[in-house]
């Protein structure tokens, strides 16, 4: 075990995990945030938290004190400033976010109307805010002061961030057929750009073929990930050993490059 003054746990595995690590704390409270190989961990009490996490068949404990924050505020970056109307702006702390106020959240433009905003449910350092933003238009985006509170109990400080609409015809289209996959299956479809989750699907072979498209999407050579969804509750599932079952399969498929004002089809069988 490892004990650690920060409030934050921090794990390097040697390889990314075949599944979700279970993580099991004394406390009330804590945040998680999962990326390939590395595991984050923020004790949400206001005492030492003691956190036990296995990942396959290796448990470590590890002892946490208290998060400790300095300054009364903080500053939210806003992570891409080039949205397409039907995603969401990103705004990114340094600790997790604990709530956002839509109210205090505005834009320049009156006609932009705020649709809604949310923590980020993979990554709780992340704001989504969506909203009709304007194609082929400039505006600012307003964050009033108190609009978001971190961990350690701070608010955000008042900021603009600037923001450009790309015109229509920057974005493509891509159509993906799933042909003869696997009838009667159902699967979690994720668009990936890099490892970035673009878009995301739950879909049912229950009939075949399935067509999925995805609209205004920046130029770049994306990839399919399907996850065979066994039990159907739209989520991927490591295996159990004590219960004999295996861990929900992945698939991948590399799809042809998308270029501006492009519509690609794609066949996956």
């Amino acid at each position: 075990g490892s004990r650690i003054r920060s409030g934050v746990v921090q794990v390097k595995f040697t390889r990314p995990p075949a599944g979700a690590p279970q993580i099991l704390g004394s406390g009330r409270q804590y945040w998680e945030w999962m990326r390939e190989d590395s595991l984050v961990i923020w004790n949400g009490d206001g005492n030492e938290q003691t956190f036990v996490i296995t990942a396959e068949s290796h448990t470590d404990t590890f002892v946490s004190g208290p998060l400790v924050v300095s300054g009364t505020d903080f500053a939210p970056l806003l992570l891409a400033s080039r949205p397409s109307p039907v995603d969401s702006l990103v705004l990114s702390a340094v600790l997790p976010l604990t709530s956002v106020d839509a109210s205090r959240i505005r834009c320049s433009d009156s006609l932009v109307v705020i649709r809604r905003v949310e923590i980020d449910t993979a990554d709780p350092r992340k704001t989504n805010v969506f909203a009709n933003w304007p194609q082929g238009k400039e505006c600012a985006l307003m964050l009033d002061s108190a609009a978001m509170r971190n961990a350690g109990g701070q608010f955000n400080r008042p900021d603009t961030f600037r923001i450009i609409v790309p015109p229509a015809g920057s974005f493509g289209s891509l159509r993906i057929k799933l042909d003869s996959v696997a009838e009667g299956r159902a699967f979690i479809v994720h668009l990936l750009l890099e490892d970035l989750i673009i878009r995301s699907a739950e879909v049912a072979l229950d009939t075949w073929p399935v067509d999925l498209y995805f609209s205004y999407l920046l130029p770049g050579t994306y990839r399919l990930r399907l996850i065979e969804d066994r039990d159907r509750n739209g989520r991927w599932d490591p295996g159990n050993f004590q219960q004999k079952t295996q861990a929900e399969a992945v698939y991948y498929f590399n799809l042809p490059e998308l270029r501006a004002d492009w519509e690609v089809n794609a066949n996956i069988r």
